[in-house]
């Protein structure tokens, strides 16, 4: 569930990569473990001790999941101490990135102030991967208008919430741009939050017939996915996620794919997007 959810989102991965060292493990043994029982990582768990949780994960009859005692992530420097910043619960990225940042912030000294690249371009790349809205916007006024700094533009202006300037930023440049698909899938995005499926299914059905060798299939089988759940047409979402899953089943969305066709077919709790989208960028 972790993985399907704020774990497997852009922002997430690309804040965690640039600021920490990340280990993925299970704490259930193969016997005991009826989803990754291959990530069981005894070694993992010695070091970090065994969790005490007091009341599994639970799903209500909308879908909603509560699982506040369990772990969502936890801190351990390099010499093998543990940071008082566990993490728990299940949450949208917008709400674990605030908290990634409070761990940075509560433990400035084992985070030191990244500094800008000389290249406007590296150095919007780089805020963008820090998660640093106001910075990358900054960077990507000075490196000037490009299909590249389009995309970013507009996917920082999503993470803000600000849609409707996203959707006018995120013009698409001609379709033999190596960014055509990118710059699209971020015009869908835009569209998405502004409750207009049919506007975005139409964008990432694009990407879907016009670049389907690209590295965007994957975002738009799932997103595509969720504009007809939005719209209600449940029968048509489930069709793409299961095609998602059956043809990029590595894809780091794949998973929430996976997790939006709910009990008992996925074997895991219900992909929580579907039920509040609030904090899913």
């Amino acid at each position: 569930m972790l993985r399907g959810g704020a774990f497997c989102d852009d922002v997430v991965i690309n804040l965690v990569n640039r600021r920490f060292v990340p280990n993925y493990y299970d704490l259930a043994p193969p016997g005991n473990n009826f989803g990754d029982a291959w990530a069981y990582d005894e070694d993992a768990v010695k070091a970090i001790g065994k969790f005490k949780v007091r009341r599994g994960g639970s799903q209500d009859n909308d879908g909603r999941v509560v699982a506040d005692d369990y772990p969502t992530a936890v801190f351990v420097t390099p010499d093998g101490k543990k940071l008082d910043a566990d993490i728990k619960g299940i949450m949208p990225p917008a709400v674990l990135v605030e908290k990634l940042r409070k761990v940075m912030s509560d433990h400035a000294d084992w985070f030191k102030p990244v500094p800008d690249a000389a290249d406007p371009k590296e150095a919007a790349r780089l805020a963008w991967e820090l998660a640093d809205w106001d910075r990358a916007l900054k960077h990507i006024e000075a490196a000037g208008k490009d299909p590249e700094m389009t995309y970013l533009r507009a996917r920082v202006l999503t993470c803000r919430g600000e849609h409707e300037k996203a959707l006018e930023v995120a013009k698409a440049p001609p379709e033999d741009s190596p960014w055509w698909d990118d710059v699209e899938t971020a015009r869908g995005r835009a569209l998405l939050n502004l409750e207009r499926y049919d506007d975005a299914l139409k964008a990432y059905e694009g990407v879907l017939e016009k670049a389907p060798k690209g590295n965007r299939v994957g975002e738009a089988l799932y997103y595509a996915g969720l504009c007809h759940w939005g719209s209600g047409r449940k029968a048509e979402a489930k069709k793409l996620w299961r095609r998602h899953r059956a043809e990029l089943p590595h894809d780091r969305l794949a998973r929430r794919s996976a997790i939006s066709l709910g009990l008992p077919e996925a074997e895991a709790f219900m992909n929580q997007e579907l039920v509040d989208r609030k904090g899913w960028w």
